[in-house]
């Protein structure tokens, strides 16, 4: 009997731990929604007049999910004095209009490690190019524009009184990662700092927040993303918004305020990222022993990944003559 729940403690200590390693992989990483066409059967050269399909792959490498609520946009482009939009081939999740498809995609998750992955198409055609060439080269170019999240989650330490030299059971420390958290912006410091309070005895802290954009495209609004694939300009600002910041009894959550501020939203551009300090309104007593606790950051934008695909039109008199 004692065997037998020594190995049942086994089996569920493992289970734990694979699940707490699997959990912390989803929030590792510095990607969202990424574009690729398939290895092969990728059209490089066609006729003009020809119909002709290009397929594309799309996948949510991150942690987040975009949902229908507020689903991603993809917009073709294509020089129009040489190509045509036929029409979409495309999955019941998504829905088309015009040149572009909207489309949800859920991001990695226990159940799915890799991140949702779909796949669409492009009908096109070519039109007739001027009789005296032999080929024109051309270029098809996919943008997806979409609203991301990036999640930290951390345990830190704080000490109301960090100048005593009493022995204490954590200390603060500067949070650091050049891992990202699984989005394309990546949180890359969180610097902790006490600041007096409004009552002599009391501090407040302050939390210093350091993110960058770590992926290869450009960040947006997170209200104003699918005017950026229409060609449109927005009527608020790009940039990185503190949603959400937590800690002990305490917080701040975009929408409903609480017992932090932070300034300035969106986040201000520095040399190499952007910063931002949220802070603790009402003080903390500074008899209070120095205390470990969860740290939740939440920062909401937009965001913009393209691709871009390079093929030849042949003129059909050249077609014969080879």
């Amino acid at each position: 009997m004692k065997w037998i729940l020594f190995l049942s403690l086994l089996l569920l200590t493992a289970c734990i731990d694979a699940g707490t390693t699997s959990d912390e992989k989803l929030h590792t990483g510095t990607e969202g929604i990424v574009l690729n066409f398939p290895e092969d059967g990728l059209t490089e050269e066609i006729v003009e007049g020809e119909r002709f399909v290009i397929p594309l792959i799309l996948e949510n490498k991150g942690a987040a999910d975009v949902s229908r609520d507020a689903p991603a946009v993809l917009q073709l482009s294509l020089e129009p004095d040489v190509m045509i939009f036929s029409l979409w081939d495309i999955t019941p999740e998504m829905r088309e209009s015009g040149q572009s498809v909207l489309f949800p995609l859920n991001g990695k998750a226990l159940a799915t490690i890799a991140g949702e992955k779909t796949r669409l198409r492009a009908l096109l055609q070519a039109k007739p190019i001027d009789p005296t060439l032999n080929k024109i080269e051309t270029r098809v170019l996919f943008s997806a524009c979409y609203p991301y999240l990036t999640q930290l989650e951390e345990q830190t330490c704080i000490d109301p009184k960090p100048d005593s030299l009493i022995r204490k059971s954590c200390t603060p420390e500067t949070l650091e990662s050049d891992e990202g958290q699984g989005a394309p912006v990546a949180i890359t410091e969180v610097k902790q700092t006490m600041l007096p309070g409004d009552h002599p005895d009391d501090v407040r802290v302050q939390f210093l927040i350091t993110a960058k954009n770590a992926g290869e495209g450009v960040l947006l609004h997170h209200e104003d993303y699918p005017l950026a694939c229409l060609g449109r300009d927005g009527s608020k600002k790009p940039g990185i918004y503190v949603t959400k910041v937590a800690f002990s009894d305490f917080s701040f959550i975009e929408g409903k305020g609480g017992d932090i501020e932070c300034n300035p939203q969106p986040m201000r551009e520095i040399e190499d990222g952007f910063e931002t300090r949220c802070t603790l309104n009402n003080g903390i007593p500074r008899s209070t022993p120095a205390f470990t606790t969860p740290l939740s950051i939440e920062l909401r934008y937009g965001y913009r990944e393209t691709i871009s695909h390079e093929l030849s039109i042949l003129s059909a008199t050249a077609e014969r003559d080879s």
